[in-house]
């Protein structure tokens, strides 16, 4: 979850992030550091900072546009409708003189759908999380990276690195 204080900066590998729950920045265990980090630069947790000393703002606007939009079942963009599609039976296809074309369509329609549940739980997953932040403006993201050196931030799906219905959902406070 995002978080309504600043993190503590990193100066180290281990001892950043949130006093509460702290993470380390890499997920390298430490006698490995060393081998990983031989032609690393001083300025990489420096940029681990910055990132994340920037402030976000929900977006109200977006926010109540999506929910209104799943709240009356229509999908729009990467947000999926609410509801599933049903599956298909082929004897009601065959009662309805559709040939095995109509019913194959639908059959592969409502496959593509079923791939849509992951995007769906996301979403929902979102909402509560936005609901449990309500009333809190500041919002901020703990970063870390992997061995390789490629940075990330923490969120859960509440998150401007996921996919463009959650970046639509957070702005910049500055």
């Amino acid at each position: 979850m995002p978080m309504i204080t600043p993190p503590k900066d990193w100066s180290g590998l281990t001892d950043g992030g949130y006093l509460s729950c702290l993470t380390a920045c890499s997920s390298v265990p430490p006698e490995r550091w060393k081998h990983f980090t031989r032609k690393a630069h001083p300025c990489v947790l420096g940029a681990l900072n910055i990132l994340q000393r920037q402030c976000f703002i929900r977006n109200e606007p977006q926010l109540s546009l999506q929910k209104e939009v799943w709240d009356l079942g229509f999908g729009v963009g990467s947000l999926p409708p609410r509801e599933r599609m049903e599956k298909p039976v082929d004897q009601e296809f065959k009662e309805k003189g559709l040939g095995p074309t109509a019913y194959w369509s639908a059959h592969y329609a409502w496959k593509a759908d079923r791939r849509l549940n992951s995007a769906r739980t996301k979403f929902i997953h979102a909402q509560v999380g936005w609901s449990r932040l309500e009333g809190w403006e500041d919002l901020y993201f703990v970063w870390f990276m992997d061995y390789r050196g490629r940075m990330y931030q923490r969120g859960s799906h509440i998150n401007y690195l996921g996919g463009e219905v959650f970046r639509t959902q957070l702005d910049f406070a500055q």
